[in-house]
């Protein structure tokens, strides 16, 4: 399984995002990934 999201920079309110309360955020250009499976261990 792959995952691929935007870097997201928060100009105004990032302590309230984790509230739920309003925050000014916008996605920039550069990119998250994680890519993960199932070993032989399992």
């Amino acid at each position: 399984m792959k995952i691929s999201t935007p870097g997201r920079i928060c100009l105004f309110g990032e302590h309230q995002d984790y509230l739920g309360l309003p925050v000014v955020a916008a996605a920039i250009s550069r990119r998250i990934s994680i890519e993960g499976g199932k070993s032989s261990d399992d």
